[in-house]
C-alpha cells in the first residue's frame, strides 16, 4: 500500500508541474513576488488582491537603502579593488549592518558577498527556472542541476539597481582572479608585499611567464621557467626584491604625474572633447574577434560532450575539458557584455580643476604606495594597473652571477589614455603618443669612503 500510495504521489506532482510553472512564469511577467527575492528588493502588498492562500499579493520593487549598499559593494570592488572577505569586514563593521534575506548567522560572510557580485538580477535580468530539481532513488536525495536554458527570462529595467558597465566590470574581474597571495605566516608584510604580483612578466619565453614568489623567505620573485634552465644562458638571473619592487614603481609612477605640467591639464580636457565627437562604439574588429572565440569554444564544448569516452579515465578528462572550457567561455562572454555596455556609458568633459585634484589624488595614492599603507593597497594596485596596463617586462641587466646584475622593468605608458580613462570611467577610443618607462631595479649605489677622511679611533680604557 506504501509503495503505491507513493506512485500516486508522485505521478500527483508530476501532473501539476507544468501548471505550477506556468503560474510562476505568470507572476514573473506581472511584476509580482514568485519566489524569494536577493537583497535590494522587498514585496510591496497591492490592496484588494490575494493569492490562492488567501494571502496578500505584493509586487516586487526595490529597496532604496539596500540597493545603495548594493551599488557601494560593486564599487568597493571595482573601484578601489576590495577583495571579497575585505568587503564583508566592512559591512559587518557598520554599526547597524543591513543583512540579507534568510541571515541565520547574524553576520555576512563571503558566500553572501559572493551571490551580490554575482546576482543577475541587479542589472534588470530576471529569470525563473535557472535548475531543476533531480531526485536520486538509491541516495533518497534531490540535487539541483543547472538548465542549458531558463525557463523564462524577462528585461525588467525599471527593477535595475546597476549599470551594465559596473555588472561586467565586476564579473570580468571575478572571473579573471586575483594576485593577492597568501598571508606572510609571521605577519610581516612589510618584506612581502603583495601590491605588485601578478604585474612583472618575463618576455624571454613564447609565451610571457608570470614572476612567482620565491627566494628566502618569500621576499623575492623569480621566473619558474628560468629557474630551470643553466644559470649561465638564463634569461632572468637576478631576483626580483619585493619590497625594493614595490618602493620604486610607485615612486617612478608618482614622479611620472608630478612632472605633469598645465599643458598636460590641457590635453586631457582636450582628449576627452575629441572622445565625446568620436562614436561610442567598441572596436568592431575586438567584438568580432570575442565573438568568433565565443562560437569555438560553445564548438568544443558539444564536442566533448558528444563524446565523453568510454573508460572512467576517459570520461574524467572529458569533465576537466569541459569545466576549462565553460571557464573560458565564461571570462570571453563577460569582455564581451562590459564591451557592449560602453554603447550606454555617456563621455563627460571635465574641468581643469577636476583634472588638477585628480592628478593630486592619484599621486598621494601612490605615495601611500610607497609607504606600504595597507588600508590603500587596493587603490594602489588599481592605479599601478592603470599606468603600466598592468604589465612590466622584466630584463637582466648587469653581469649575470650573485651580487654582479640586477633586473630592469619596462613598459609603455600611454599616459593621455590612462588618465582619459580615468575620467571619464571609459577607454579611450583614440590612440595617443606612448613613453616607454624603464626602471632599474637595484639599490643606489652607496659613496665610497674618502681615504682622506679623518677616521674615529676609540680608546679602551681599562
Amino acid at each position: 500500500m506504501l509503495s503505491m500510495q507513493s506512485t500516486f504521489d508522485q505521478f500527483y506532482v508530476s501532473a501539476n508541474n507544468e501548471s505550477i510553472r506556468s503560474a510562476h512564469e505568470g507572476l514573473l511577467d506581472k511584476r509580482l513576488v514568485f519566489g524569494a527575492l536577493s537583497f535590494g528588493y522587498l514585496g510591496e502588498l497591492i490592496p484588494g488582491e490575494l493569492t490562492s492562500r488567501k494571502r496578500p499579493r505584493s509586487r516586487i520593487v526595490i529597496d532604496p537603502e539596500a540597493a545603495d549598499l548594493v551599488r557601494q559593494i560593486y564599487r568597493w570592488y571595482v573601484e578601489e579593488r576590495m577583495q571579497t572577505i575585505q568587503i564583508m569586514r566592512r559591512l559587518n563593521a557598520m554599526s547597524e549592518p543591513m543583512l540579507p534575506p534568510n541571515c541565520k548567522s547574524g553576520r555576512w560572510t563571503r558566500g553572501a558577498v559572493e551571490r551580490v557580485l554575482k546576482n543577475r538580477r541587479y542589472r534588470g535580468c530576471w529569470e525563473y527556472g535557472v535548475t531543476e530539481s533531480v531526485y536520486l532513488p538509491e541516495q533518497d536525495y534531490v540535487t539541483k542541476h543547472f538548465r542549458a536554458e531558463p525557463l523564462r527570462a524577462a528585461q525588467i529595467e525599471e527593477l535595475r539597481i546597476v549599470t551594465d558597465e559596473l555588472w561586467h566590470a565586476v564579473q570580468v574581474r571575478r572571473l579573471d582572479g586575483g594576485h593577492g597571495g597568501r598571508n606572510a605566516n609571521d605577519g610581516d608584510s612589510v618584506k612581502r608585499p603583495v601590491l605588485l604580483n601578478g604585474i612583472f612578466v618575463c618576455p624571454a619565453h613564447q609565451e610571457k611567464q608570470r614572476l612567482w614568489v620565491g627566494g628566502n623567505r618569500g621576499q623575492y620573485m623569480v621566473c619558474p621557467v628560468c629557474q630551470g634552465i643553466e644559470s649561465k644562458s638564463r634569461p632572468l638571473f637576478s631576483m626580483l626584491n619585493r619590497e625594493l619592487a614595490a618602493q620604486l614603481t610607485c615612486h617612478k609612477c608618482a614622479e611620472l604625474l608630478m612632472a605633469s605640467d598645465e599643458t598636460l591639464i590641457g590635453e586631457v580636457v582636450s582628449a576627452c572633447q575629441a572622445e565625446v565627437q568620436e562614436s561610442q562604439l567598441p572596436d568592431p574588429g575586438q567584438v568580432a574577434r570575442l565573438k568568433s572565440e565565443l562560437q569555438g569554444l560553445s564548438a568544443s564544448i558539444a564536442a566533448a560532450l558528444r563524446n565523453p569516452g568510454v573508460t572512467e579515465a576517459d570520461q574524467a578528462e572529458t569533465d576537466s575539458l569541459v569545466r576549462d572550457f565553460r571557464s573560458q567561455r565564461a571570462k570571453v562572454a563577460a569582455k564581451l557584455g562590459f564591451l557592449g555596455s560602453a554603447l550606454t556609458r555617456a563621455i563627460r568633459v571635465p574641468t581643469v580643476d577636476e583634472v588638477r585634484e585628480m592628478l593630486t589624488n592619484l599621486e598621494q595614492i601612490l605615495l601611500d604606495g610607497a609607504t606600504r599603507d595597507p588600508e590603500r593597497v587596493n587603490l594602489v594596485r588599481s592605479t599601478v594597473e592603470l599606468l603600466t596596463g598592468g604589465e612590466i617586462e622584466l630584463f637582466q641587466a648587469g653581469e649575470a652571477r650573485s651580487h654582479g646584475g640586477w633586473l630592469q622593468g619596462r613598459f609603455k605608458l600611454h599616459l593621455l589614455n590612462c588618465l582619459v580613462k580615468k575620467v571619464t570611467g571609459v577607454s579611450a577610443l583614440l590612440e595617443h603618443p606612448a613613453v616607454e618607462v624603464i626602471i632599474d631595479y637595484r639599490e643606489a649605489p652607496r659613496a665610497k669612503p674618502s681615504l682622506y677622511a679623518p677616521r674615529r679611533f676609540t680608546t679602551k680604557i681599562s
